[in-house]
């Protein structure tokens, strides 16, 4: 990304304003805080270096987090933040704002905040705890997976509450990415993540109950995962291992064409097996290689 001198003025100039503090922010329009949040939003996926996006989190994440407690913001849209994913219910009670933050090749970091519409209702922050990623336990905001939020999905429990699935993407390392479909709940004050809803089909061989699926992928190849509201179903890829060659030889999982699915019954997530009853004849994916150009959206980079 080349920066001409007037606009790498700019760069330093706004990375230098963190001595502002909160009360300038909260006299501003939102208008102007928006403009202002992002340019930082930009920075932290868009730079080069891996200090300028950590250095842009660490302006935009706190002043996001404040801006929030300001009333008039709980119903404001932030369109112009490009680079952070909303997602919000039918009943829209709420939105769930996240960013990812990339460290390295290797090593991502992920930032959620849940905003309430009701500006009585506290801003709850989740705090990115990767190594605890798997499909069982329960999470709550200071024990998080980590994942950007694209869906969400509410239904009703047998007690009468209602929750929410959620689903998202993480990149797990250079080679593997990972979707997550969960269960939210939020009670008072505090989100809980995971409950044993999801259980195995009369024919499924695994038997575990999981509090959560996760979908693991080959960075080059499209995993999807997605909440089919017309079937009232969650839809995933079934994946396959291949082996590839070259510098990055290894197994991968890359989908196979054919899908399943769970479907909500009587207070649970019931497993189907096949979905569609769609296959192709060859696995995708073979001689993978890693799309640089491209970036956690799948859009080309600027």
């Amino acid at each position: 990304m080349t920066v001409g001198k007037g606009m790498k003025w700019m760069y330093c100039m706004a990375l230098c304003l963190s001595t502002v503090g909160f009360v300038h922010l909260v006299a501003q329009p939102l208008e102007e805080i928006e403009q202002e949040l992002a340019f930082y939003a930009d920075v932290l996926v868009n730079a080069d270096r891996a200090a300028h996006r950590v250095s842009a989190n660490e302006h935009f994440h706190p002043r996001f987090v404040e801006l929030m407690a300001r009333p008039e913001a709980r119903d404001y849209p932030f369109s112009s933040l490009t680079w952070v994913t909303q997602v919000t219910p039918a009943d829209s009670s709420f939105r769930i704002f996240s960013w990812q933050l990339k460290l390295s090749e290797e090593q991502y970091r992920y930032h959620a905040v849940i905003v309430p519409f009701d500006p009585d209702r506290p801003v709850i922050e989740l705090h990115d705890k990767r190594s605890l990623r798997s499909e069982f336990g329960r999470h709550d905001p200071q024990t998080w997976y980590g994942a950007l939020y694209y869906g969400i999905q509410p239904f009703v429990l047998e007690d009468g509450r209602v929750a929410y699935m959620v689903l998202g993407f993480n990149a797990k390392d250079a080679r593997t990415n990972q979707k997550v479909a969960d269960i939210l709940l939020l009670d008072g004050g505090s989100a809980h993540l995971g409950l044993p809803l999801f259980m195995p089909g009369d024919s499924a061989v695994d038997t575990d109950i999981r509090e959560r699926i996760i979908l693991e992928y080959a960075d080059a190849a499209s995993g999807r995962m997605q909440f089919d509201r017309e079937r009232q179903m969650l839809v995933y890829d079934h994946v396959i291992t291949i082996f590839t060659e070259g510098p990055n030889a290894g197994p991968l999982q890359v989908p196979d064409g054919s899908y399943h699915a769970y479907q909500y019954d009587n207070g649970s997530w019931r497993f189907i097996d096949k979905v569609f009853n769609v296959k192709v004849d060859t696995p995708p994916g073979s001689g993978l290689q890693r799309d640089k150009n491209l970036d956690i959206f799948g859009r080309p980079k600027q």
